[in-house]
């Protein structure tokens, strides 16, 4: 997996954003996620996918724990679905798509479509908002929540 843009925007609070790399976690911080989420670490990035509510508040837990090291997940604010925003890059996209593409889902052909839009729209955003360094990149392309 790639970055992941997340945008944690609470009606009565301030902003936060965050840039994560599911791929690019420590061992150590793997483990808590997963004795958080209580499933394995795949389907947590998995369930941070498929929008599964459990699964977004451990990414919050996760996320905020930078800088308060001591958050407990009880802690979390119990937040609205639309406050958490998670944006996927093209490339990650694509590689969704590459996997989608190799399965045997029964839906295969729809989540192809889907995310054939949702590519599209992030190319678009990328051109618009570049990176620099990286011409037509950006990391915060897609809302996927």
């Amino acid at each position: 997996m790639r970055s992941i843009h997340i945008t944690y925007k609470p009606e009565d609070g301030e902003r936060q954003e965050w840039d994560f790399e599911p791929g690019r976690i420590r061992n150590s911080v793997a483990s808590m996620i997963v004795n958080q989420f209580g499933g394995s670490y795949d389907e947590w990035k998995l369930g941070v996918q498929k929008n599964d509510p459990k699964a977004r508040r451990v990414l919050l837990w996760h996320l905020m724990t930078q800088d308060h090291a001591k958050m407990r997940l009880a802690d979390v604010p119990d937040f609205y679905d639309d406050e958490l925003v998670v944006e996927y890059s093209s490339a990650e996209i694509d590689e969704l798509r590459t996997k989608v593409e190799k399965s045997n889902m029964a839906n295969k052909d729809m989540v192809l479509a889907a995310l054939e839009v949702d590519y599209d729209e992030a190319v678009a955003r990328e051109k618009e908002n570049p990176l620099p360094g990286k011409p037509n990149s950006t990391e915060l392309p897609i809302v996927g929540g």
